[in-house]
């Protein structure tokens, strides 16, 4: 009952005219036959009418143009799959007003698939059995779009895993996937669905703040960058692509265990056998070797403080509470690729926090920094990868890669990380915005400044290299609300 209704209102309350609403519903075969008669019965007695009418739940579309693409939709949506139920036509006399479309589709069918995949904004519903869980969840996880999803089920390990393996930006659980509140559900996706951060959320505000703390921020452009404008990048394919971005992966490991490797790399950088580390630094920076000591103490205090606030993302952030619901955002979803990039004159100890924040969080880096830097940013990594970071998580990228024109921007990656001037930083933001459908980007690009926001150690700084899922639980049964502590009385 509860699955039937989450569905309806999901899918057909205002049409389907909402971001958030729900257009694929994957049913487990046990239950497939009794909740496909449930669904198509209360579908067929969905109110269709005016929006006026307070008995409405389907309105009209919106426009006209609105109407003719849904109704081309619907003529695919009747080839693709199996019509349960056809109230496309309601016999209206206002022309935008349409009626609900349920289909079922075969899951093997589903990645060729127009309704499954694209995004209708119309009262179509796809309803799709399966038996396998792993099939289910790459199709679940193989669209464009990741801003809502839904789950249904009794039992909570099965919710636990869901809500785990599920990227969407906001995961309901019993209960409709529409409507999120500010505060409670901050809302925002994943994929072409957005970058984060979540609106309603703490971190929106960093969208509309600008830092200006002394000592962290430096006006500087950097010369050396700045002469080299849009060179070609240094590592292509044949046809022109930067390709670096396919020779990073993500840490698969748990967010604990990645914060162990990276203690035994701080344990290599404050060690007596740090002699690798010390020359690496004197021939970056023009400094003496006790001023050596002094900057790899540094980088080791910044690495420090970066793995003290693990917690961030560890640990799930409760939102705004409300009765009847567990309401909580997790930021266990690494970004996915990404490249830090710096210039001649970014400090080590922001150097290493550039490269532990990404790789505590779980995502592959590819590092690319100015000639002067390349020998610091070579031990670092050799450090990384000694202490247990897989060869693929981390990579050097060739040497001068940071100043040819900020080239990897081009490359596939899922978010970029720089310390650089402001010309030089506007360079990368308007390359990663370009959106390179043909080669499989299927997700917005992120870019993360150094010169704004939280710095390595501040809070929220660990957070920039995460994808938050809020996470909203409707623990209300039968007018009982199961989060609330029993209350035993005596005799």
């Amino acid at each position: 009952d509860e699955a039937v209704q989450g569905i309806l209102f999901s899918a057909f309350e205002h049409a389907n005219q909402k971001c958030s609403a729900c257009s694929r519903v994957f049913v487990h075969r046990l239950v497939f036959p009794r909740l496909r008669e449930r669904l198509v019965r209360a579908t067929k007695s969905l109110p269709v009418g005016s929006a006026a009418d307070p008995g409405t739940l389907v309105d009209p579309l919106i426009e006209s143009e609105a109407r003719e693409r849904v109704l081309a939709y619907a003529q695919k949506a009747r080839k693709e799959g199996e019509v349960l139920v056809d109230r496309l036509d309601v016999g209206s006399a206002n022309p935008q007003q349409v009626g609900p479309l349920v289909v079922e589709l075969k899951l093997a069918n589903l990645s060729r698939s127009v309704i499954a995949q694209e995004e209708i904004f119309g009262p179509i519903l796809a309803l799709i059995p399966f038996e396998d869980e792993a099939e289910m969840l790459e199709q679940v996880n193989g669209t464009e779009y990741a801003l809502t999803a839904g789950v249904f089920s009794r039992s909570p390990v099965t919710v636990a895993r869901m809500v785990r393996v599920i990227r969407a930006g906001n995961i309901y659980v019993n209960r409709k996937i529409t409507g999120a509140r500010v505060g409670i559900e901050p809302f925002g996706g994943f994929q072409l669905s957005g970058t984060g951060p979540k609106a309603g959320s703490p971190e929106y505000l960093f969208a509309f703040v600008r830092r200006r703390s002394e000592g962290l921020i430096s006006n500087v452009t950097f010369s050396s960058l700045s002469q080299k404008g849009d060179e070609s990048p240094s590592v292509t394919s044949e046809d022109g692509f930067p390709r670096l971005a396919e020779k990073v992966a993500l840490w698969p490991a748990g967010v604990r265990q990645r914060r162990d490797v990276l203690r035994r790399c701080i344990g290599l950088l404050r060690g007596r056998s740090r002699s690798t580390l010390l020359g690496a630094i004197t021939s970056s920076y023009p400094v003496s070797p006790s001023e050596a000591e002094r900057i790899a103490d540094d980088m080791a205090v910044v690495a420090t403080a970066v793995l003290s606030a693990y917690g961030e993302i560890a640990e799930p952030e409760a939102t705004l509470p409300v009765p009847g619901q567990r309401n909580y955002t997790s930021w266990e979803t690494p970004r996915g690729r990404g490249f830090a990039i710096a210039g001649d004159d970014t400090p080590a100890s922001r150097l290493a926090g550039m490269l532990f924040g990404p790789l505590l969080a779980g995502n592959g880096l590819t590092v690319a920094v100015a000639s002067v830097l390349q020998p610091l940013a070579g031990a670092l990594v050799r450090y990384l990868r000694q202490s247990g970071v897989p060869d693929t998580v981390i990579v050097m990228a060739p040497q001068g890669s940071a100043e040819a024109g900020v080239s990897l921007a081009d490359a596939m990656f899922h978010f970029a990380v720089t310390d650089l001037g402001l010309a030089e930083t506007q360079r990368v933001y308007e390359r990663l915005g370009v959106a390179h459908v043909a080669e499989g980007q299927r997700w917005v690009k992120a870019l993360i400044n150094m010169r704004d926001g939280p710095q390595p150690g501040e809070p929220g700084f660990l957070r920039l290299f995460a994808l938050p899922k809020t996470i909203a639980i409707r623990t209300l049964r039968h007018g009982v609300d199961l989060e609330l502590p029993l209350l035993y009385l005596g005799y």
